[in-house]
């Protein structure tokens, strides 16, 4: 990423959908809900994201950027989106 923006005018955003969610009681969330169990994929990760951007969160900041996190509620699902956007 560093090298991918550095040449991003400050003020510029970088915007990352770093995950999504299912919250309504259909199918499809319950079909998604067994499959992160079924993979034990669900854990730690999503935590990380909603505090500070996880991952991403941490190559922005590292490539100059400063970091925001928003959570995105809509009906039957929820997205996060990490904004960074360039100080330099």
């Amino acid at each position: 990423i560093v090298g991918r923006f550095s040449d991003m005018d400050a003020g510029g955003r970088l915007v990352v959908v770093a995950e999504a969610e299912l919250t309504g009681a259909g199918r499809a969330a319950r079909l998604v809900e067994w499959l992160w169990a079924i993979t034990r994929l669900r854990g730690g990760a999503e935590k990380g994201v909603a505090r500070g951007g996880g991952r991403w969160g941490e190559i922005l900041a590292g490539a100059g950027f400063t970091v925001t996190v928003h959570a995105v509620a809509q009906p039957g699902s929820r997205v996060t989106v990490v904004v960074g956007e360039r100080v330099s």
